[in-house]
């Protein structure tokens, strides 16, 4: 399927220096907005708005590629279909608008997730670019305020380290999969800066899910290699070294917060909006700010999945359908790179199911772009 392609030429003195097409200015405007989004951490509606009104037009100059994808992807448009009634009910009872935003905003990050799911050699190119930008950023923010847990605190104006640690794991799980959609070699480069940057963060949600980053790209880069006897090995050897850190890494164990364990009010949060739950409220979502505990803590449930189950009810529970039958569809057709991508996702649903970043947020689209990229070849 072949569409001609409208570009700008840039020129100074007869010499061509190259073309530029609009679908790459706006590309490149989504995510310069998503950073400063993130760095600033204020105006959430109004950078989301933005974002939708962004996509919205990358969509009008590739409409026909998306159009032509989204057909095929018959599960999103059954997420999308069915969560409609749904969402117009809870406006009806609840009388606001943000369930229909939350629609909107899922369509946006699919369309979002679908260009970048066509457009493999830009993708590429870009999560370089986006990883570069940040590594740099992360260095220079470092010389400025120091690299101890406490001056990372700085780095964004109203985020805290968590913050830091997370925008680094989506921003390697997007490279990661742009490599491996456009089916080039991967390094554990990328990888290792992670966990280095998640130590540093002292963070144990982000510590946890880039060691779970390195060892997944490890075995994938080095499996071919391995023998079953070195790849048993390997993972016994893996399981003594978490042993030995939690038995004997005592300043790691305690000066990271991983002993903050299950008692973390996050648990107890969950727990609270899980007990309220009943026939009803399973349909049309429940206020979580009528929780106490969550009342305590500013009306933020720390779990992304609380927010959305709130703003679309039964809807939330169709998304996780959809979720499921792209992983079985993936192990069925079994490869280690299905394998791979299975766990990226799993990784993003476990790092936004302790903080409200998702569901609506501006990493929506990683999700979905993560979904297309399982069994790439039957989408």
């Amino acid at each position: 399927m072949t569409t001609k392609k409208k570009s700008i030429n840039l020129k100074y003195n007869n010499l061509k220096l190259g073309e530029i097409y609009p679908s790459d200015i706006i590309i490149t405007l989504i995510f310069c907005l998503i950073f400063i989004s993130q760095y600033m951490g204020v105006g959430k509606v109004y950078y989301q708005l933005s974002l939708i009104i962004l996509v919205f037009f990358l969509y009008f100059f590739n409409n026909k590629m998306i159009n032509f994808i989204f057909k095929k992807n018959n599960f999103f448009l059954f997420f999308l279909i069915f969560s409609i009634p749904i969402v117009v009910l809870i406006t009806i009872i609840d009388k606001r608008l943000g369930p229909l935003f939350f629609l909107i905003n899922f369509l946006s990050s699919i369309i979002l997730a679908i260009f970048l799911y066509i457009k493999t050699e830009r993708s590429i190119k870009l999560s370089k670019r986006i990883f570069l930008f940040l590594v740099i950023w992360f260095i220079f923010e470092g010389l400025q305020h120091g690299f101890s847990p406490k001056n990372i605190n700085h780095y964004f104006l109203n985020s805290s380290r968590n913050s830091v640690s997370m925008i680094f794991i989506f921003s390697c799980i997007f490279l990661y999969l742009s490599y491996l959609n456009g089916n080039k070699n991967i390094s554990l480069l990328p990888s290792i800066v992670l966990l280095i940057i998640a130590f540093m963060s002292y963070g144990r949600s982000g510590i946890i899910l880039s060691a779970v980053i390195f060892i997944s790209i490890w075995v994938y880069i080095n499996f071919d290699n391995l023998s079953s006897l070195k790849l048993t090995l390997f993972f016994i050897c893996s399981i003594l070294m978490l042993f030995l850190l939690i038995n004997l890494g005592s300043y790691i164990f305690t000066n990271t917060r991983l002993s903050a364990g299950l008692e973390s009010p996050r648990f107890l949060i969950n727990e609270a909006y899980f007990n309220e739950i009943d026939i009803v409220n399973l349909i049309v979502g429940f206020d979580y700010r009528k929780i106490s505990i969550i009342s305590q803590y500013n009306n933020n449930p720390h779990n992304s999945f609380i927010l959305l189950h709130y703003n679309i009810g039964l809807g939330s529970i169709f998304l996780l359908v959809v979720i499921l039958i792209y992983f079985i569809k993936g192990l069925i057709n079994y490869s280690l790179k299905n394998i791979l991508i299975i766990i990226f996702c799993l990784v993003f649903l476990l790092r936004v199911f302790f903080d409200t970043i998702a569901f609506i947020g501006i990493y929506d689209f990683l999700f979905f772009y993560s979904l297309l990229s399982i069994n790439r070849q039957l989408v």
